[in-house]
């Protein structure tokens, strides 16, 4: 228990050391970005940081007598609820892992596993087309690519003179 205090009280002080440093550090910076507005006294600025030193001091105080009256601040709180617990999850623990499986166990898993990826594998089979196929039905495919073209060909110029019969129309009507 002394060793828990006297490492808190350790702690506290650094505390205080680095948050003395943290406010000098910061009226230093005040002072550099606000050379401005009016300058108030340096003996202002020291009151100030005595003030905040002294209700650093008072916390501090306040919580060394929290831990001298009985409050337990330990990493571990004694807390014998917590400790049943524990001792009961780190032997059900333990007896999950004594129970290793037999080898036959494994190799069984091991087989049904290898199973479903074979099934699930699909075999890598490419389709070969003849080499010989015929030369006409290559050319009955080009003719026809012919035809459609030629007709998408006549649609559009269809379209075009639609839209110049339009374009006509609305000039007529426009000029009467």
């Amino acid at each position: 228990m002394t060793d828990k205090l006297t490492e808190l009280e350790e702690r506290f002080n650094r505390l205080e050391e680095k948050l003395k440093i943290t406010f000098i550090e910061l009226e230093k910076r005040l002072n550099q970005q606000q050379p401005e507005q009016p300058q108030t006294s340096v003996e202002d600025h020291v009151q100030e940081l005595e003030d905040l030193l002294l209700l650093l001091q008072l916390e501090n105080t306040k919580m060394k007598e929290k831990i001298r009256d009985g409050l337990d601040f330990g990493i571990i709180p004694n807390v014998p609820d917590v400790s049943e617990r524990l001792t009961r999850v780190e032997s059900e623990l333990a007896s999950h892992a004594s129970a290793m499986p037999s080898q036959t166990e494994i190799e069984t898993k091991i087989a049904t596993l290898e199973e479903r990826i074979n099934s699930l594998q699909t075999p890598n089979t490419v389709e070969m087309r003849p080499v010989d196929e015929p030369v006409d039905e290559v050319e009955e495919h080009v003719a026809e690519h012919h035809t459609h073209k030629k007709k998408v060909k006549t649609v559009r110029e269809v379209l075009d003179d639609d839209s110049d019969l339009l374009s006509s129309v609305q000039r007529i009507l426009g000029r009467a």
